[in-house]
């Protein structure tokens, strides 16, 4: 037997399947606790426990000059009770956890290789901008406070071989000395 389905029925059923998916995409995402976000600064690295509420951080950090956060110890002490503001002017890069998504529910733009100084600290990945466009000429009609890059590299510009490698960096464009293209030979 074969189901007719009319059109208002089979999308209400993709909306729903779609929530669905949306729910089941989001656990893990953040547990009501916050992700933990390396802050990279110009005296040093902390790690902060955000408040994403299901949103990404660089949306977050794009939106506030200063975010309610929770010092996370690394060194396994007991962290300070209560939260703090993180003043983002003092954010040079922010490092956040791998976070699982929905594909059809990101923005599928091309990347270009990048190169950001920003304080000590020179940061090369890929800007994401929209197809046809360069990223730095996009990134500079369009300026956003922070720009993700994804498969970053970090490095302290005075120790070339300090180097570390990171899924997405979160650049403080409003604090970068440098910007400009990288040309991928081979």
């Amino acid at each position: 037997m074969v189901e007719r389905v009319g059109i208002i029925s089979w999308l209400q059923r993709r909306a729903e399947h779609d929530a669905e998916e949306r729910a089941s995409a989001m656990d893990g995402f953040d547990d009501g606790f916050g992700v933990v976000v390396e802050v990279v600064g110009p005296e040093g690295t902390r790690m902060v426990r955000i408040e994403t509420d299901g949103r990404r951080v660089s949306d977050l950090v794009n939106h506030a000059d200063k975010l309610a956060v929770e010092a996370v110890p690394d060194d396994g002490s007991p962290a300070e009770i209560g939260l703090q503001a993180l003043d983002l002017d003092d954010a040079l890069i922010l490092v956040p956890p791998p976070q699982p998504t929905d594909p059809r529910h990101r923005l599928h733009r091309p990347g270009h290789p990048v190169r950001i100084v920003v304080g000590p600290y020179e940061v090369v990945g890929d800007a994401h901008s929209p197809p046809g466009t360069q990223a730095v000429g996009f990134l500079l009609r369009s300026w956003p406070r922070f720009v993700a890059l994804t498969g970053a590299s970090l490095r302290l510009t005075s120790d070339p071989g300090s180097s570390r490698r990171v899924p997405v960096a979160i650049v403080n464009l409003a604090q970068a000395e440098l910007l400009r293209e990288v040309v991928v030979e081979g």
